[in-house]
């Protein structure tokens, strides 16, 4: 086959994209691709040559299943996916997404969705099926939700563990591009910022070059610290900081007497009262389901 683009991108059909914005059209390059892509443990998708993937919803969409029976210690299901891939699923290994999708994992790890033909025909296969549960040749396998939320992140040292571990997969160790984008079109006024859950300090060391007052914050202590190793405990009279706090936390009232734009105060403020509305509704949420 020809060399792999450098950057690929799978798009919600399932359809292989190549670096300059065009499906690839040849088939065999297009499984080529997808059968070299391995998910690495930081739940990364690359090929085999560290090209980077970006799935926007799975590598594999299945279309077809059939049973196969027991297989060793697994209970298989034979699959096709995009481009007539075949496939073995662990039925060890189903999910539901928040969508009610089945989520099955290949033999190499990899999660797959069902389209609503293949899920169609797996519930054909059933004995019964629940809720929680499905039934096959007499077999229980559960459902469970995939990627079921961590109570731990509403925790500070949850996040600072991930600092300490260079777990932070969100980091670009630059600017957000689509941040100095946009401020460079827009030719802000000076005026007083925050940046909420500002991590290592990118965006908000970016805008105070610029000359506005930056006020970094984060819920994690080790976040600040690494921020302010990267680009330095501020002076008294600098015009950046770092506060280590919780933003669901903040005071109401944020009051900047040299804000020459009332509209930014307001605006703070309205941010702070919708994220305490948020808190609040995250709260009986969780109480209804109790």
């Amino acid at each position: 086959m020809s060399s792999d683009p450098e950057f690929i991108k799978i798009n919600l059909k399932g359809e292989v994209i190549n670096s300059k914005g065009q499906i690839v059209s040849d088939i065999d390059d297009a499984v080529d691709i997808l059968e070299s892509v391995t998910l690495n443990e930081k739940f990364k998708y690359q090929t085999i040559s560290d090209e980077i993937v970006e799935v926007f919803d799975f590598l594999f969409i299945i279309n077809k299943v059939e049973w196969s029976g027991e297989a060793g210690f697994q209970a298989q299901l034979q699959a096709k996916a995009q481009y007539d891939i075949k496939l073995n699923l662990d039925l060890n290994q189903i999910y539901l997404d928040y969508k009610d999708r089945f989520i099955i994992y290949t033999e190499k790890g990899i999660p797959c969705v069902l389209n609503a033909n293949a899920q169609d025909q797996l519930f054909e296969l059933c004995d019964e099926f629940s809720d929680e549960d499905i039934t096959i040749g007499g077999q229980i396998y559960s459902t469970s939700p995939w990627l079921s939320p961590d109570s731990r992140i509403s925790e500070s040292d949850f996040w600072s563990e991930r600092y300490v571990e260079q777990r932070t997969e969100w980091d670009l160790n630059e600017p957000t591009p689509c941040l100095v984008w946009a401020l460079k079109k827009f030719k802000l006024p000076k005026m007083r910022i925050a940046v909420l859950g500002s991590g290592r300090g990118h965006d908000a060391a970016y805008i105070a070059s610029l000359g506005h007052k930056v006020t970094g914050f984060d819920f994690s202590q080790e976040a600040i610290l690494e921020a302010q190793k990267i680009y330095g405990i501020p002076k008294e009279s600098s015009n950046i900081k770092w506060v280590q706090q919780d933003i669901f936390d903040l005071s109401e009232e944020i009051n900047y007497p040299d804000l020459a734009n009332k509209f930014a105060t307001d605006g703070a403020n309205l941010i702070v009262k919708t994220l305490k509305e948020l808190k609040e509704n995250k709260a009986k949420s969780v109480e209804q389901n109790d």
